[in-house]
């Protein structure tokens, strides 16, 4: 059998949009953001937004240096299309996994942010051994409204021997891959040890 393809001019859009709420993954365009392109840049090229759908992100930083914090504000001012630092959003619905953080530290954080947890969309990880990107793919699937964006914090801690290289290369592509399959924006958080004042001599 024969597979052929037809290619034909296409146009990209002139601002990324957000996708359909229940769009299959067929129907990403590829331009599809939680954010809108910089306000600030007037440049013909400027369509990428920030954390494109289809697609795994990782925000880094040391313990305490707002990972979390930034993105519970990036979320819910999405959530309500409200600009975030000048971008423009798209409403789209997110659940949280959480990791990173005894039950009591979590408590802390959404204090300090002033904001009540049974308001957000927390999810707990999946019961059972399955691994890190089975148990992103199970919390979406028993999703009843599908959400376009997984918020993961603290993948590193789900990761066996997380600080070898080799450790990363299977989960974020197979989290590539649930990306792709359900149009999803997977973004997590990722640990790294604090700067040290020593220096070598």
């Amino acid at each position: 059998m024969t597979t052929h393809i037809s290619i034909t001019e296409t146009h990209e859009p002139a601002f990324p949009s957000g996708a359909k709420f229940d769009a299959p993954a067929e129907e990403c365009t590829g331009f599809d953001y939680v954010t809108g392109p910089n306000p600030n840049n007037d440049d013909d090229d400027n369509f990428e937004g920030w954390f494109p759908l289809g697609e795994v992100s990782l925000i880094f930083g040391s313990t305490g240096s707002g990972k979390t914090t930034w993105g519970i504000q990036l979320l819910r001012s999405q959530e309500i299309g409200a600009p975030f630092f000048g971008h423009k959003t798209f409403k789209l619905p997110w659940v949280m996994l959480m990791k990173d953080r005894s039950r009591q530290a979590a408590k802390r954080t959404f204090r300090r942010m002033k904001l009540d947890p049974a308001t957000l969309p927390l999810r707990k990880w999946p019961e059972g051994r399955a691994d890190v990107v089975r148990q992103v793919e199970l919390v979406y699937q028993r999703e009843v409204k599908k959400p376009r964006i997984i918020f993961v914090e603290g993948l590193d801690l789900m990761v066996p021997k997380g600080k070898e290289m080799d450790s990363w290369v299977p989960v974020l592509e197979g989290l590539a891959a649930v990306a792709e399959r359900y149009n999803l924006a997977v973004i997590c958080t990722v640990g790294s040890p604090k700067p040290s004042c020593r220096q070598d001599v």
